[in-house]
């Protein structure tokens, strides 16, 4: 199982659902957060709202709720990385580091359980 969000490391009450779910997860499993991240961080949302412009009168906390403050490019680079790792171990059986610990090359990445 890999949980992969956003704003959820520092946010209490947040994380409930995660939490009560992490708990009941048996075998590999992997929480990661991405801080700087929004809800629209894994879609191709960011990268959209980069090319285009967000919606005019969008409020500005919806806009670090929803999309963080990574630029499209970044996060849907994290995006593909650590997916793609996730699916190379799980799907091919080849093992990646990327998914052990931190990365220097990811550093918006936190580990928040193993």
């Amino acid at each position: 199982m890999l949980l992969f969000g956003a704003q959820r490391g520092g946010n209490v009450g947040h994380t409930t659902n995660w939490d009560r779910s992490w708990k009941q997860l048996t075998g590999w499993k992997r929480w990661l957060d991405v801080p700087e991240g929004g809800h629209m961080t894994f879609t191709d949302a960011p990268w959209l709202a980069d090319r285009f412009g967000l919606p005019a009168g969008t409020p500005p906390d919806a806009v670090t709720k929803g999309y963080g403050t990574l630029h499209g490019p970044r996060s849907t680079a994290l995006t593909r990385a650590y997916v793609g790792a996730f699916l190379d171990r799980h799907l091919r059986g080849t093992p990646s580091p990327l998914l052990d610990r931190p990365s220097p090359a990811y550093p918006e990445v936190t580990f928040l359980k193993k």
